[in-house]
């Protein structure tokens, strides 16, 4: 079974329909909040088929004073793309 990570960004953001789009398709994933208390992000060696990136949030290109887990979002997102990993992002 293939298994999606997301990265949201703000509680506003989700997936939406394609939720029931991969559920249909049983493609599990599981959401990823940075914004929450506990910064957490999907760990490098998560074993995840895809990496899916849901807006930036109200930061802006500044957004590491904002937001302190963007250096490692793009050094995850890196090292995703390093491996072959599928990355989608949506703004």
């Amino acid at each position: 079974m293939k298994v999606l990570a997301v990265v949201q960004h703000t509680a506003g953001e989700y997936l939406g329909l394609i939720e029931d789009h991969l559920e249909g398709r049983r493609i599990r994933f599981q959401y990823f909040r940075p914004f929450a208390g506990g910064r957490k992000l999907p760990a490098p060696e998560l074993p995840a088929d895809g990496l899916i990136l849901l807006g930036g949030g109200p930061w802006g290109a500044a957004g590491a004073r904002n937001l302190p887990t963007l250096a490692r979002e793009v050094e995850l997102t890196r090292a995703r793309l390093a491996a072959g990993t599928p990355v989608i992002g949506f703004g």
